[in-house]
């Protein structure tokens, strides 16, 4: 079950969530302990938060994903995975990442809330649409830009 678990959260695609550090770096803010602590915790957050919507995407794409190639033996598709455990996981994660962000800085949770509102639609509809689904993709990765200067509270 570990290893599905670690399959399904794509835990590989957390390198993306390093962009919330750079803010710190570029205001060059990245050396105090202070901020690495709650930079690391958003980092945590945020990464909870992406594969938590990682596997409501897969939720929402199970039937496609049967049919290719590559995705067919993830998790849920290959039914190795039920969807009301997946649920459970996505709605754990989910609930601990904003509790992460609720002892950080609670300004974040409205980022946070954006960002699964964004990528819920995404999974849902926004990524059938040509050109609009790249500028989703990009957009989630600024939020997590904002999200990091929003922690160390840089403009």
């Amino acid at each position: 079950m570990f290893k599905l678990f670690i399959k399904e959260i794509r835990l590989h695609q957390w390198v993306k969530n390093i962009l919330i550090f750079l803010p710190a770096i570029f205001a060059n803010k990245i050396f105090n302990l202070n901020n690495l602590y709650f930079l690391a915790f958003a980092f945590l957050a945020f990464s909870l938060t992406a594969s938590s919507l990682y596997i409501i995407n897969d939720i929402f794409d199970r039937d496609k994903d049967r049919a290719h190639p590559e995705k067919k033996d993830r998790p849920i598709a290959s039914g190795k995975l039920s969807v009301k455990t997946a649920l459970a996981w996505s709605a754990i994660m989910l609930l601990g990442s904003f509790m992460i962000i609720f002892f950080i800085n609670q300004t974040l949770i409205w980022l946070l809330i954006g960002y699964v509102v964004l990528i819920s639609l995404y999974s849902i509809y926004l990524k059938n649409l040509p050109i609009i689904d790249m500028v989703v993709i990009a957009i989630g990765f600024i939020i997590r830009i904002f999200f990091g200067s929003a922690v160390i509270e840089v403009p």
